[in-house]
């Protein structure tokens, strides 16, 4: 057998030593002469020597015995962290959350082998390091990149969605941090559709104002006249959406608002409170609503209102958008469908988004096909539940398109003409309300005919009628000849780096509903038990405790009483509970 050089040789080494589950160890390592033997038993006869040949200069194997009397081996120093780190380099770069204990299990199932969690973690960091220094590369090629894109996907498309648009911007978690900003989007299903998204290196003022410019530029807004954009109350994009789009309705996201408020601290009472600040569809519906916080608590209330209460409840938004809702959640949907994404270098992250949405909308298109009615099957399952709560009301008709529709002391007005109802629900959302599905039922009409024509299925197919095209590789990328782009500046934050998503306060815990509160009441009555100690002796002491802690004001201070070998022994116990 000839190999090239001494590393061919021993690479093949190692792969033996893994594909066998044999403990081998390289006993002489010289440049032209190379000595391998087992070591999983002393008597063991298994070895293979070779050499330089002279004539062919290449690594020829003289001797090779390969019998082995050992058993299979377990642990494997050859496994190193090297082989480890290029066994597994892809699958890091893909996975980079992948944690030690995965790793450290693979390694079991796919090498057979145990290895520790030290070796694990130094290959880890090993393919971090590899991944950073591709970092660099790409943004060296970022520029090639845009134009790539440029050309294979010339022009915008905005066909066949609501004139509404959230923004949102989420952390990268890769070698090199920074911000994506995201604009999203609402389809014909009520499910989100990216626009358009951008790497930036903070979410500032200055990063918002260039990102919008250049949205707004692509989409024709502009000074935002006919255009919703809904967001967090992050003051730099505030001050973005003011000076780029003028005209625009800016809605601020109720659960940002919520979470924010020193009410959501109260009980559940303050909460229904908001909520039905939130959903209050007219002025005079909204005012009374207001009342009822202000009862509870007027200080917190007066810090409620104090938020732009106009830019987070229904009663005051437009009608152009046709969509009432009061959250950013179409973003959330985004940021958390690319979290993988997110921590890779900066082309990979943008290829894999890119890949993404160019197999949503062919994944799109084929779930049109599964619809069984004219719109999707989201629309549908909230229209049932307006048509269902439909029936209680009662119409009374005035022989045109106007309708009284009643149900108790609550009566509105009804235009089936003009498509409107005094609630404002049908002209905010575009769906028929109960008090519309009722008046359109008792003047034998079809709630299905009066549905916006967004929802349709037609209109569902112009917005995803336009597909992104395939782009070729790096390596055959057209030199811009543009300076090259410089990765931002690494910035070593203090303390460990945390991997997870900063929870609110009064988001449950991961163990809040569990009975770990059981087990450690079972285990401190174990302690009192094995003490010497009931439950009603050390509730006696915790008293006791108490009192001498709430006389502290009396001026006598009581006599200690004289220890006993038992009492000095039950004293710790009762401290210990308290």
């Amino acid at each position: 057998m000839l190999f090239t050089d001494g590393k061919e040789f021993k690479d093949a080494i190692y792969k033996y030593s893994r594909c066998s589950r044999r403990e081998l160890k390289i006993v002489k390592n010289e440049p032209k002469r190379i000595s391998v033997k087992c070591i999983a038993s002393a008597k063991c006869p298994w070895r293979i020597y070779a050499s330089t040949n002279r004539q062919t200069r290449c690594i020829q194997v003289k001797t090779f015995i390969n019998e082995h009397n050992c058993p299979v081996s377990f642990k494997n120093k050859m496994v190193s962290m090297k082989v480890i780190a290029e066994h597994f380099e892809d699958t890091i770069k893909d996975h980079p959350k992948m944690k030690i204990r995965e790793i450290q299990r693979r390694i079991q199932s796919e090498l057979h082998v145990n290895v520790p969690n030290a070796r694990c973690r130094r290959a880890k960091s090993l393919v971090t390091s590899r991944l950073a220094g591709s970092c660099k590369e790409e943004f060296a090629l970022l520029w090639d990149y845009a134009d790539e894109l440029r050309t294979k996907n010339p022009g915008s498309w905005k066909e066949g969605c609501r004139p509404i648009m959230g923004l949102d911007g989420c952390f990268l978690k890769g070698p090199f941090k920074g911000v994506l900003l995201g604009a999203v989007g609402r389809d014909g299903n009520d499910q989100m559709y990216p626009i358009a998204w951008a790497v930036a290196e903070g979410e500032s003022t200055d990063s918002w104002s260039w990102f919008l410019s250049l949205v707004s530029t692509d989409l024709g807004m502009e000074d935002g006249f006919g255009y919703t954009i809904i967001s967090d109350q992050h003051k730099g994009l505030e001050v973005a959406v003011n000076d780029i789009l003028p005209r625009v309705e800016h809605r601020n996201c109720a659960r940002h608002v919520y979470a924010n408020w020193s009410g959501r601290k109260r009980e559940k009472t303050f909460q229904f409170a908001f909520w039905q600040i939130v959903k209050s569809t007219t002025e005079r519906e909204w005012e009374d609503n207001k009342q009822v916080l202000s009862k509870l608590d007027e200080k917190v209330a007066a810090e409620l209102f104090g938020k732009q209460e106009k830019k987070w409840t229904k009663a005051f938004q437009g009608l152009h958008a046709t969509s009432d809702i009061v959250d950013n959640n179409m973003c959330e949907a985004f940021n958390s469908s690319i979290i993988e994404a997110r921590y890779k270098s900066i082309i990979t992250m943008l290829e894999e988004i890119r890949v993404k949405i160019m197999t949503r909308i062919v994944e799109k298109r084929h779930f049109m096909n599964t619809w069984k009615y004219n719109y999707g099957p989201l629309i549908k399952k909230k229209f049932d539940v307006i048509k269902k709560d439909s029936v209680a009301w009662r119409m009374v008709w005035n022989g045109e398109g106007g309708c009284e529709v009643k149900k108790g002391r609550k009566q509105y007005h009804v235009n089936l003409n003009e498509k409107t109802c005094s609630c404002r629900k049908w002209q905010l959302c575009g769906l028929p309300c109960q008090h519309a599905c009722c008046a359109i039922w008792h003047t034998g009409g079809d709630p299905d005919d009066y549905l916006h024509s967004c929802y349709l299925r037609d209109t569902y197919i112009k917005a995803y009628s336009y597909a992104l095209q395939p782009i070729n590789g790096s390596h055959d990328w057209k030199k811009s000849g543009i300076e090259a782009v410089l990765p931002p500046i690494e910035r070593e934050m203090p303390g460990r780096p945390k991997k997870n998503r900063r929870k609110a306060k009064d988001e449950p815990k991961k163990n809040e509903g569990t009975n770990k509160g059981l087990h450690t009441t079972l285990n401190s009555m174990e302690h009192n038990f094995h003490s010497g100690v009931t439950t009603r002796q050390s509730a006696r002491t915790n008293v006791g405790l108490k009192r001498n802690v709430n006389s502290s004001s009396s001026s006598v201070t009581p006599k200690k009483k004289r220890k006993t070998t038992s009492e000095s022994v039950r004293e710790p116990v009762g401290t210990q509970e308290l």
